[in-house]
């Protein structure tokens, strides 16, 4: 498989795309999430014209016209796979909220420090415990700035609002309270709402989501917590055949559920659609889903 030429006709708002490139930064998040995906963008109608909205490095929430955005994956290589709204969550699907929520939020930060975080979910997992300490140590000496971006706010929001400016301060800090270590302290929820306005690829998504209604009034998350895999093992997309896949993706990969549009590997996605939104659902997983995690 290298490129599948949909009809552009065929793409809906809300519609998920996922991709990938084995290299690089996408290799590192996909072993530390235990997902086999690196990215998630959404699919938007605007008029006659159709976006591809993402969070990204370093434009931030940025859309660009959907024939770009492919062209520019192919270029890159990249494998991406098409998921599809399942009818029953497309009638629940607000578009309007939906593309008011991305308008409002166009140009906000990308957010290495959701990227972290919403991986680290509990003391012990995607990292060694032991070794992570040392390796911040090491961080904020080869690269102060990058400390700070990703864990210095972030850790002193954990403690309570404090302002410590070192690594080694926070450490302290930490072994003073008693009863926690700099591993649970990493590990406690990411907040949406100490954290507004900057988005990472998985984040993006599931906050457009929210606001276009899919998790219903009851359910509380932090769309900070989820990672890319979190997003496509929502209960959202279609794995039946409701919709059905184009003659061409058929053609391509008789064996997907879904639609791949580009790639010289095929992109298996394990648990695609699989999980019912709870509340605070991804902010205590593993590698391995455990209930209520």
């Amino acid at each position: 498989m290298r490129h599948v030429a949909v009809d552009p006709d065929l793409f809906s708002s809300g519609d998920l795309l996922v991709s990938r490139r084995m290299e690089g930064f996408d290799t590192y998040y996909m072993v530390a999430t235990g997902g086999w995906a690196a990215h998630a963008a959404v699919v938007m109608r605007e008029g006659k014209a159709l976006y591809v909205w993402e969070a990204r490095y370093p434009a931030g929430v940025a859309r660009t016209p959907m024939a770009q955005w492919l062209e520019r994956a192919r270029a890159s290589e990249a494998e991406v796979a098409w998921l599809q709204l399942r009818n029953d969550v497309r009638r629940r699907f607000n578009e309007t909220l939906g593309l008011a929520f991305l308008h409002a939020e166009e140009g906000s930060f990308y957010s290495p420090r959701a990227v972290f975080f919403g991986a680290v979910d509990s003391d012990d997992y995607p990292f060694s415990s032991d070794l992570l300490p040392f390796v911040i140590r090491y961080l904020q000496e080869l690269d102060p700035a990058l400390f700070s971006t990703v864990f210095q706010d972030a850790l002193n929001t954990r403690l309570g609002n404090t302002s410590y400016s070192t690594f080694e301060d926070i450490l302290v800090a930490t072994a003073a309270d008693g009863n926690m270590t700099i591993q649970s302290l990493m590990a406690l929820p990411e907040q949406d709402s100490l954290s507004a306005h900057s988005f990472s690829a998985g984040s993006l998504p599931t906050a457009f989501y929210r606001a276009a209604g899919l998790f219903g009034a009851r359910v509380e998350i932090n769309a900070q917590e989820f990672t890319v895999k979190d997003v496509y093992q929502l209960d959202f997309f279609n794995t039946t055949g409701q919709r059905q896949r184009p003659q061409l993706c058929q053609e391509a990969d008789p064996h997907l559920p879904y639609c791949q549009l580009s790639g010289a590997h095929r992109l298996k996605l394990p648990g695609l659609s699989s999980v019912k939104p709870y509340s605070h659902m991804n902010e205590a997983c593993r590698r391995e889903r455990t209930e209520g995690c």
